[in-house]
C-alpha cells in the first residue's frame, strides 16, 4: 500500500526509534486517501480498504463529473493555494481527473487498483481491519493522547511529560511484540496440525478410494456368482421338471393302459372273477403305489424375497460411505457444566425452541396458562409472551417454530390436530382429526421441519406423517414399521435420516429420508426426549430420565460425545427427581438450551 510506505517513511525520520512492528501497524491502519488513521474502515470489491468518508467524497465527485458530462481535471501537482498535494489527494485528482476526460462511459474505480466499482453496491465494513485499529488503541492507551504522535518528532506524553513518547511506548510494544509472537506460534501449530490433519486424510482418501474399487469388485464378483449359481439352479430345476413331467405323461398312459385291460377283463366276466382279473388289479395296484412312491407330492421353494432383500442390501449398503465427521464437542469432559442457570418461576419448562437468534421461545409443561414465554438466548431473562388464541378445549401439547414462514405450531394430543399460529398469537390454520388414514392423527406429539416438510409424531398410530407446508400441509406420505412402539415422543430429521426417539423401547430408529425405509435401531442408552441439530447437522438428543445429552453424527453411525448433566450441576437428592426434557441449538452462537421441568429451569452450555 502506498500509504503504508508513506507512514513507514515517516516513522523512519522521526527521532523516536519506533519499531518495525509499530511502523506496520500504523500503516496498516492508515488510509490511502487521507493519509490518516482510518476513521469507521469499509472494503471494496478489490479488496483494497477506505475511509467511508473519503470513499464517499470520491464517489460524489465522480457522480459529479458523469452527470455533467465531463469536465477539466484539475491541474498537475500541486493545490489552488501553492501547496504540495499528499499521494491521497493526488490519486483521488488523478481518479477524477481520469474520470473527467472519460465521460459518461468511465465507471467508478478504485483509486489504488483501478478496478471498477459498482456505485450502488454497499460497502462491507472491514472487520480485520477494525481489529487492528482496536490494537492501535490499545497500544496508546495509556500513552501520550495526541492523535497524531506517530508521524511527529516530538510530542508531550500526558502521563510523563517527556518530550519524546518513544520510551514510554516501548513496554506497550514489548508487551505487544511478546503477545504477537505467542500468537505467531500458536497459528504455526495450528497450521502444523491442519496441514499433518490434511495430509492424513489425504492418505486415508487415497486408501478409501482403493478400498471402495476392492469392495465394489469384489461385491460385483460375488453378486455375479450368486446370481449365476441361482441362474444354473433354475434352469436345472426347469429341465428336472419337465424331464419327470414327460415321464409322468408316460408312466400315465401306461397305467391307463392296465386299466382299460382290467376293464375289459370285468365286462368278460359273466359269473364269478378269474384269477386274470385278480393278477390285473394287484399289478394295477403296485404300480400306482411305485408310481407315488417314485414321484412325491413336490412344490417349488423361491429363497429370496426382492422387497425383504432390497430393504436389507439397502441396510448394508449404508455403511459404504465417506464423509468428514465433524467432532467439535470431542475434547469437552463428560460433566459439562452450563454457562447460565435461570429459574423459571412461572412454571415447569417442558419445550425450548429458537424462536429468534437471540430468542427462546419456551413452553410450559401442562400449558396452564396458554401462553408461549420469550426469554433473551444470552441471559435467559423473560422478556415477552404470546398469548394464543385458543377456544376453550384447547390444549397444545408440543410446539415447533418455522423462522422462514415466522409461524409456531402446536399439536393437540387431546383434540389429535395441530394448530398453526403467526408470532402474534393469532391462529391462521388447522388440520387433522382423529383416525388411523393418512392425514388423520391420533395423540400427535414432536414436530420437525424439513425442507418445507412437517414430520408429525403421530404416536398411537405408531408412525410419523408428512404435511406439506406450501400445499396447505397436504399429507404426502408416512413412515411406518413393526419396530415403533405407540410411545414415541419425537422425531429429527437430518439431511440423510429421519429418526424417531422411542422412549417406550429406549431406543433411535433410523430411516433413510428419501426412500423412508427402516435402516436399523439403535440402544439409545437411556429414554430420548427431544432431538435438534447443531451447525454441523450433528444430531442432539436429550435422555430425559438419564439426565444425559448425547451426540450422533448425522447418518446416527457415530456417538461422538455424552454429557451428563446430572453429575454436573445436581446433587445426590436432586438426580431422584429432575429429568431433562426440552432441547434446542443456536448455530451462530453456537449455544445449546436444555429445557428441565421438574426443576423449573433453563440451561445453556456454550459449546464453543
Amino acid at each position: 500500500m502506498y500509504a503504508a510506505t508513506l507512514v513507514t517513511e515517516r516513522a523512519s525520520d522521526a527521532a523516536s526509534p519506533a519499531t518495525d512492528a509499530l511502523k506496520e501497524l500504523v500503516g496498516d491502519c492508515t488510509c490511502p486517501i487521507c493519509q490518516e488513521v482510518y476513521t469507521n474502515p469499509h472494503q471494496l470489491a478489490c479488496g483494497h480498504t477506505f475511509c467511508l468518508k473519503c470513499f464517499d467524497k470520491l464517489k460524489r465527485k465522480w457522480e459529479k463529473r458523469t452527470t455533467n458530462g465531463g469536465g477539466g481535471g484539475g491541474g498537475g501537482g500541486s493545490g489552488s493555494d501553492g501547496e504540495m498535494l499528499s499521494l491521497g489527494q493526488m490519486l483521488l485528482q488523478f481518479s477524477s481527473s481520469v474520470a473527467g476526460r472519460s465521460g459518461d462511459s468511465d465507471p467508478l474505480q478504485c483509486p489504488v487498483c483501478r478496478t471498477s466499482v459498482d456505485p450502488h453496491r454497499p460497502l462491507k465494513p472491514d472487520q480485520t481491519v477494525r481489529s487492528l485499529l482496536h490494537t492501535l488503541k490499545t497500544v496508546k492507551a495509556g500513552c501520550c493522547q495526541e492523535s497524531d504522535c506517530w508521524n511527529k518528532r516530538q510530542v508531550c506524553c500526558t502521563q510523563c511529560a517527556c518530550g519524546l513518547c518513544a520510551e514510554h511506548h516501548k513496554a506497550k510494544m514489548e508487551s505487544i511484540r511478546s503477545g504477537c509472537d505467542e500468537l505467531a506460534q500458536e497459528a504455526e501449530k495450528f497450521l502444523l496440525a491442519k496441514s499433518e490433519e490434511f495430509e492424513k486424510m489425504q492418505s486415508q482418501l487415497t486408501d478409501a478410494e482403493t478400498k471402495l474399487e476392492e469392495l465394489q469388485q469384489a461385491m460385483l464378483k460375488s453378486q455375479q456368482e450368486r446370481f449365476s449359481m441361482c441362474s444354473d439352479q433354475l434352469a436345472a430345476v426347469r429341465q428336472r421338471t419337465e424331464q419327470e413331467q414327460n415321464e409322468r405323461t408316460n408312466i400315465g398312459a401306461e397305467l391307463n393302459e392296465e386299466a382299460k385291460k382290467l376293464r375289459q377283463l370285468l365286462e368278460n366276466e359273466t359269473g364269478h372273477i378269474g384269477p386274470e382279473v385278480l393278477n390285473q388289479r394287484d399289478q394295477l395296484k403296485e404300480n400306482i403305489q411305485s408310481i407315488n412312491s417314485k414321484y412325491p407330492s413336490s412344490c417349488l421353494q423361491v429363497g429370496f424375497d426382492n422387497d425383504k432383500m432390497t430393504t436389507e442390501q439397502d441396510t448394508v449398503l449404508q455403511a459404504v460411505s465417506v464423509r468428514i465427521l465433524k467432532r467439535p464437542y470431542a475434547e469437552r469432559s463428560e460433566k459439562f457444566k452450563p454457562m447460565v442457570i435461570k429459574k423459571t418461576k412461572r412454571g415447569e419448562p417442558w419445550e425450548v425452541r429458537l424462536l429468534q437468534d437471540d430468542k427462546l421461545l419456551v413452553n410450559y409443561k401442562g400449558f396452564p396458562t396458554r401462553r408461549l414465554h420469550i426469554f433473551n438466548a444470552g441471559t435467559l431473562k423473560e422478556t415477552d409472551m404470546i398469548e394464543l388464541q385458543l377456544n376453550q378445549g384447547q390444549f397444545p401439547g408440543q410446539i415447533c417454530v418455522c423462522r422462514q414462514r415466522e409461524k409456531i405450531l402446536a399439536s393437540d394430543p387431546k383434540n389429535h390436530c395441530v394448530y398453526e399460529f403467526n408470532y402474534g398469537g393469532r391462529m391462521t390454520g388447522q388440520f387433522g382429526s382423529k383416525g388411523s388414514e393418512p392425514g388423520q392423527l391420533h395423540t400427535p406429539k414432536g414436530m420437525y421441519i424439513y425442507e418445507n416438510i412437517l414430520y408429525v409424531v403421530d404416536s398411537k398410530n405408531k408412525r410419523i406423517q408428512l404435511f406439506d407446508m406450501e400445499q396447505d400441509y397436504k399429507n404426502v406420505g408416512s413412515v411406518e414399521h413393526d419396530s415403533i412402539s405407540t410411545s414415541i415422543q419425537a422425531v429429527f430429521v437430518g439431511p440423510a435420516s429421519i429418526v424417531i426417539c422411542d422412549r417406550g423401547s429406549d431406543s433411535l430408529i433410523v430411516f433413510d429420508r428419501v426412500s423412508k425405509r427402516y435402516l436399523k435401531k439403535l440402544p439409545a442408552g437411556g429414554e430420548p426426549f427431544d432431538a435438534c441439530t447443531d451447525r454441523f447437522d450433528n444430531m442432539i438428543v436429550s435422555l430425559t430420565r438419564e439426565r444425559k445429552i448425547r451426540i450422533y453424527d448425522s447418518t446416527v453411525t457415530h456417538c461422538i460425545n455424552t454429557f451428563d448433566i446430572g453429575s454436573a450441576i445436581d446433587s445426590d437428592s436432586e438426580k431422584l427427581q429432575n429429568y431433562l426434557h426440552g432441547v434446542a441449538f443456536d448455530p451462530n452462537s453456537d449455544r445449546l438450551f436444555v429445557a428441565e421441568a421438574f426443576a423449573k429451569r433453563l440451561l445453556r452450555f456454550d459449546m464453543t
